[in-house]
């Protein structure tokens, strides 16, 4: 079980946010006014919690820092081919709305000029339409990545694994990750305990990371 009480940044950390975008943020998204039951609609004010009171602020704190930020924005598309049985309510890209990409957009414009948006298919952290999407030559020479994201159970965690297949070492946000409140005991807390009992993922809330006092020179994104 990796579960630290803290954890000092060095220069070869990068910080990854995946999939924090409209379609599984907003209130009025496809994702948060579908059904995962006849009658029961999907709450995410979880995740709206997890932006307001752990990625904002470890946002802010990282870029004070210098700590270069990365997204990554998840592209649905009908019979792709990573995720074939992809449903109507769940595309991305609709050309007779006013804006055709609202969904994919990273909730509450949290990028800032010049942080990296990486898109991927719906489950390859690294690939879009079946090629590199430019990660993996972002997160050159990056020993520890630093995620956060949304959802636990589903995008956040394809991506962990995907770092560790890739020879990357994952620390993961826990108060930085969400999923909606109907698979906050179940899915989200067995996503978590799976993280901490994985020997080369590490797992800690945001506010025990601590980052050197050191020159505040910010690297190259």
């Amino acid at each position: 079980m990796v579960n630290l009480s803290t954890l000092k940044i060095t220069s070869k950390a990068r910080l990854l946010v995946i999939d924090a975008q409209n379609d599984v943020c907003e209130d009025n998204s496809a994702y948060a006014v579908s059904e995962y039951a006849p009658g029961k609609k999907r709450d995410v004010k979880p995740i709206q919690q997890a932006v307001e009171e752990g990625l904002l602020p470890f946002l802010e704190r990282a870029r004070s820092y210098g700590l270069p930020v990365g997204f990554i924005q998840s592209v649905y598309h009908k019979g792709q081919y990573s995720y074939s049985g992809i449903s109507d309510k769940w595309l991305t890209i609709d050309p007779e709305l006013e804006d055709a990409e609202w969904r994919i957009k990273i909730y509450r414009d949290m990028p800032e000029s010049g942080e990296p948006i990486f898109r991927k298919d719906t489950q390859e952290t690294f690939l879009y339409e079946e090629k590199e999407n430019g990660l993996a030559d972002w997160l050159r020479e990056t020993e520890l990545v630093l995620v956060g994201g949304f959802t636990t159970d589903g995008c956040v965690k394809k991506g962990v694994y995907a770092l560790l297949s890739r020879n990357y070492e994952p620390v993961v946000l826990k108060d930085c990750v969400a999923t909606s409140g109907h698979k906050i005991n179940t899915a989200h807390e067995a996503a978590l305990n799976e993280f901490k009992n994985h020997k080369s993922v590490r797992i800690i809330d945001s506010k025990k990371v601590i980052f050197r006092a050191q020159t505040k020179n910010k690297q190259s994104n």
